[in-house]
């Protein structure tokens, strides 16, 4: 049933791999349509307990018990590190992250999943308190993965956002949000993250799920092999751009 899926989807490959050993393969990223997220009924189940989901629209209380990062509702939310597979729903403006790594104790795979919306913390520059405690918890996040995670285990990748064409506000939050987020895992890892997707430039929402164990990503998204769905390098998101205009 697997491959059944993979017929339906595009794998990426991470772009740069450098920062990995030569035995630690990177996340791998499968793209597919939302009517074919069930395909395959005992794989479906793993994501079907609450443990490893990094519920946007969850109880921020809630949710900070669980051990998430969460400051309020319609902000961000950055799960715990942990072996367990993850999932978040309703990537609409939002972006989202995956760090994964290996544990250096077990040689268990750990990672981490967040989700945020980028305008939360670019919109209103006269609200830097969210910028900075966004960029405070998702340092404290790759922090703790960095410590628990043997070297040169670590990669992550990027997705989700909107890019419409007619909307210069969204375009320029949807650049600030990966431009953040991407300097602060090269500072913090040393390395930059792969954009595992290029941003949708039609309505819509995607959701994820990660396999853990496998270190893959699946992306559930209306649109399917385009120039959106396209992997890319933040530091060429201005060729990037020219690729979506005029794409419908």
């Amino acid at each position: 049933m697997e491959k059944q899926f993979e017929d339906y989807s595009r794998k990426k490959e991470a772009i740069y791999s450098d920062h990995l050993s030569e035995n630690i393969k990177p996340i791998m990223v499968c793209v597919s349509a939302p009517e074919h997220k069930n395909f395959n009924g005992s794989h479906n189940e793993i994501f079907l307990t609450q443990k490893g989901n990094a519920n946007y629209f969850g109880n921020p209380e809630a949710l900070r018990e669980a051990g998430f990062k969460n400051p309020e509702k319609d902000s961000y939310v950055i799960s715990p590190v942990s072996n367990l597979d993850k999932f978040s729903n309703s990537f609409i403006n939002c972006l989202g992250l995956v760090v994964a790594g290996q544990d250096k104790n077990t040689g268990e795979n750990i990672s981490i999943i967040s989700h945020q919306r980028p305008d939360y913390f670019t919109r209103n520059t006269q609200l830097e308190d969210r910028k900075d405690g966004f960029v405070s918890d998702l340092k404290s996040r790759l922090g703790e993965i960095e410590s628990l995670s043997r070297e040169k285990t670590i990669d992550a990748v990027l997705f989700g956002g909107n890019y419409f064409e007619d909307d210069k506000l969204l375009q320029k939050e949807y650049e600030a949000g990966i431009g953040l987020i991407s300097q602060i895992i090269e500072k913090e890892l040393g390395f930059i993250p792969v954009v595992a997707t290029g941003s949708k430039n039609i309505l819509g929402d995607e959701s994820v799920e990660y396999d853990n164990k496998n270190r893959r990503l699946y992306i559930f998204r209306k649109i399917v092999g385009d120039g959106t769905t396209k992997n890319y390098s933040p530091t060429d998101f201005s060729l990037q751009k020219e690729e979506w205009r005029g794409l419908p």
